[in-house]
């Protein structure tokens, strides 16, 4: 079930009122009311359970073809690498960073219990040496040490690659 965040923050806020509301005045509590808040308050806890919110659903999506789509577009930029200047590799690394690795990267601890804890860890530990390597090309590419920035950049393409296959694989 799809639940959007205001409508739980609203149940919250508003159970609270109502309970609280409710035994405002001392000695003489009205059950009834209290009742109520308290009955708002555990339909806006199962909610929080039980619902998804919509970015909560986003998360959740498997990474697999955003996976892919790094693959190919690593392995594109890594075939051009050697005749670009460092400046715009480190923009064009950048840019993927921002469109797909963080987030990959974020979603990817939802994947642990699609997947299970072993082939999870064989996955995503290969993409997260992967994300490495790409960190380290950048950062020798911004160095201007074009040795470092090629070898990590392919480094990267084939531990990228590594984990998509073995994602799609299985």
């Amino acid at each position: 079930m799809r639940v959007r965040p205001w409508i739980t923050g609203t149940l919250l806020v508003t159970g609270t009122i109502v309970g609280t509301l409710g035994g405002a005045r001392m000695p003489d509590v009205s059950w009834a009311l209290s009742g109520s808040g308290l009955l708002i308050l555990v339909l806006a806890g199962l909610l929080l359970r039980f619902g998804k919110t919509e970015g909560e659903e986003a998360a959740g999506r498997d990474v697999g073809p955003e996976l892919q789509d790094l693959a190919s577009r690593l392995a594109s930029l890594n075939e051009e690498a050697k005749s670009l200047p460092l400046s715009e590799l480190v923009l064009r690394i950048s840019a993927l960073d921002a469109e797909l690795v963080r987030p990959i990267s974020e979603r990817t601890p939802r994947m642990l219990k699609r997947l299970g804890a072993e082939r999870f860890g064989e996955i995503f530990g290969t993409y997260a040496s992967g994300e490495r390597a790409l960190a380290r090309a950048w950062s020798a590419a911004a160095d201007a040490h074009a040795p470092e920035a090629l070898a990590s950049l392919a480094h990267s393409v084939r531990l990228i690659r590594e984990a998509s296959d073995a994602l799609s694989g299985g």
